[in-house]
């Protein structure tokens, strides 16, 4: 299962792989909605493992980052909030 915000980039990955003898199949959300997060899980259902390359990330020295900044990047990338 292939996840990402854009479809047309999925159905690319889907079909590069469909080359080399894989069909994946793959789930379209952002994962900083909570909805599109809570929608996809019910609709992907179980998995055995899990690859999160998705963030939302602020680059600054952490003294310079705020607790908001903090938290919108700890939501993003290991809650999918």
């Amino acid at each position: 299962m292939l996840c990402g915000r854009s479809s047309c980039k999925l159905e690319n990955a889907v079909s590069t792989l469909a080359e080399q003898g894989s069909v994946p199949s793959y789930q379209a959300f952002d994962a900083g909605v909570s909805q599109d997060v809570i929608n996809s899980s019910i609709a992907i259902g179980t998995y055995d493992h899990l690859l999160v390359t998705a963030a939302d990330l602020s680059f600054a020295q952490l003294a310079q980052l705020n607790t908001n900044d903090i938290q919108h990047m700890l939501n993003t990338k290991f809650w999918g909030l």
